[in-house]
């Protein structure tokens, strides 16, 4: 029986052996010479269109993209096993570059590198190091207030192999794709808890025997007289924990893009599947620090319009989705919880060069 490690491996080697035969059958290297498309450089030169899209066909050379995202990403789970926390979503903005070159035999190279900036939202919630904190508390308890950061970050790069499949009805074409993918998933949670309790002492006082005096009768009076005085006393106890996780995540994916041209809008769809060894370190500061494996499969969606403004240079506009559907460890209240997934989902603008 396969064990989960032995997968990992088996996976990263059949991506690296399928790009490295299909490289090889190719007469183009990673990196070609860059006029070798004999490029005439008129950026600007007006659009070339029809209803099917470009007249000169689909786009051949060196091509360039940018992105800047507007991204919703879930918060780690704050108990074992359940959702808590975890239905929400926190919004950050993200940068992505897209490198690469299409030869005229249809096949071709891209570079992708993404970077997700952290959400550092603050939410309440309690459980897990909360808990830990009132065990050892006795008195009765008034406020529990628990203050969590969220603190994400996201590093992605990947290098696929490109190819162009005939066209398509209307102008449209296919551009399947097979490569390597890296990601790098950090999280910092600092948490901070104050507890508010009231404690109760009872105080009792002897005032011992009083005289009052002789009286006209004669007769004197003596007693006894006892007090007890109640003090309430409110002491807050508050502890802060920080908790850091980082994933790094290699393996291989395929996917495709679907391209539709109209006039000058330019319609798309890129769908990804991939599959990634896990290396996680989880540390929690003060207490203790803990490296896992694990495997993580997910996937991508995107959907675009590109207006071209000139021949060359177009304004884009689209929607994505990003999941990692299981075995990444986030910074959480649970420090064994080291198989959870993550959503992110959201908008994305930029520019687009020859593609």
């Amino acid at each position: 029986m396969l064990t989960v490690r032995k997968l990992h491996w088996m996976a990263i080697l059949i991506t690296v052996l399928c790009c490295h035969s299909v490289a090889g059958a190719e007469e183009h290297l990673l990196i070609p010479d860059p006029f070798e498309f004999d490029p005439d450089f008129q950026f600007f030169a007006p659009a070339e269109f029809s209803d099917y899209g470009s007249d000169s066909g689909p786009p051949t050379g060196f091509f360039f993209t940018y992105d800047r995202l507007y991204m919703f990403t879930t918060r780690p789970q704050q108990e074992a096993g359940s959702q808590v926390g975890h239905e929400d979503w926190d919004s950050s903005w993200a940068n992505r570059f897209e490198f690469g070159y299409m030869t005229d035999d249809d096949c071709g190279w891209l570079i992708s590198a993404t970077r997700l900036h952290s959400p550092n939202v603050t939410f309440g919630g309690a459980g897990g190091y909360a808990d830990a904190v009132t065990e050892e508390i006795e008195e009765s308890i008034i406020d529990i207030t628990s203050l969590t950061l969220n603190d994400l970050r996201y590093d992605g790069v990947e290098l696929n192999r490109v190819w162009r499949r005939p066209m398509l009805r209307k102008g449209a074409f296919l551009e399947p794709f097979v490569g390597l993918r890296l990601n790098h998933l950090t999280s910092v949670n600092n948490q901070n808890y104050t507890v508010t309790i009231e404690e109760e002492e009872t105080e009792e006082e002897e005032t011992g025997e009083e005289e009052t005096g002789e009286e006209e009768t004669g007769e004197e009076e003596t007693g006894e007289e006892e007090t007890e005085e109640e003090e309430t006393e409110t002491n807050i106890i508050a502890r802060a924990y920080e908790i850091n996780s980082e994933n790094r995540m290699y393996g291989g994916q395929v996917g495709f893009r679907l391209v539709y041209p109209n006039g000058r809008w330019v319609y798309s769809t890129e769908a990804r599947a991939f599959g990634l060894a896990n290396y996680q370190q989880l540390v929690v500061v003060g207490f203790d620090s803990d490296g896992q494996r694990e495997f993580v499969v997910g996937g991508e969606l995107r959907f675009g319009a590109a207006y071209m403004l000139t021949r060359d240079i177009s304004a884009r506009f689209g929607m994505e989705y990003l999941h990692f559907a299981r075995g990444i460890a986030r910074a959480t209240e649970v420090p064994s919880q080291n198989d959870e997934d993550v959503g992110s989902i959201g908008t994305s603008f930029g520019l687009t060069v020859k593609r």
